[in-house]
């Protein structure tokens, strides 16, 4: 049921972006992102994550006058491996972010996109265990859906007219935090 929450909110995303970047006179941003995530668990170690996100600019209407606001969401999915008593174990997680991110003003003539960004985060996990008693070990499994916040901050490269090149790092505090470093290209419409 789970998965087919975090599927359906994708498609909400691409939809949305597809209809934003039809519509909207003001900037679309989509992008991947790769990243490594801390341990959030003990004895899990650091985690790969992949992750598919959708900005639109925001900056015209409000009363900002100086930098860019733009209205954020991503969607990501990590994965944590290790091994408990012998017996392989997962950790997965596939974080809905939706917030905002501020591109802070930048000396004249550069190239260079600095960014602050924050929001909620709704986090769909599934972790497994290892119980045992004496030599017989079992895999339990359980899933739960935590909210939290999720600041972060980023730099973004021009590769060329639309396309970006990336790095960004953001902590995720929810139920056992974790903080994640990610690179990303991204398209601009």
């Amino acid at each position: 049921m789970k998965y087919a929450i975090i599927m359906a909110a994708t498609l909400v995303m691409l939809v949305t972006s597809a209809f934003a970047a039809a519509y909207a006179k003001d900037g679309i941003l989509i992008d991947g992102t790769v990243s490594i995530a801390t341990e959030p668990s003990k004895g899990f170690g650091n985690g790969l994550g992949l992750g598919v996100g959708f900005g639109m600019d925001m900056t015209n209407k409000t009363s900002i006058r100086s930098g860019r606001l733009m209205a954020r969401g991503d969607i990501y999915y990590y994965k944590w491996d290790a091994s408990v008593f012998g017996v392989d174990v997962t950790l997965t997680r596939a974080p809905v972010f939706l917030g905002a991110r501020y591109y802070v003003p930048v000396k004249a003539g550069s190239s260079m996109a600095v960014y602050a960004e924050g929001g909620l985060e709704l986090s769909f996990d599934k972790s497994e265990a290892a119980a045992c008693v004496g030599a017989l070990c079992v895999k339990e499994g359980a899933s739960e859906t935590n909210i939290g916040i999720s600041p972060g901050a980023g730099v973004e490269f021009p590769l060329g007219h639309n396309l970006s090149l990336g790095a960004n790092i953001r902590l995720h505090m929810i139920s056992d935090s974790y903080l994640s470093i990610g690179a990303s290209i991204g398209h601009r419409f």
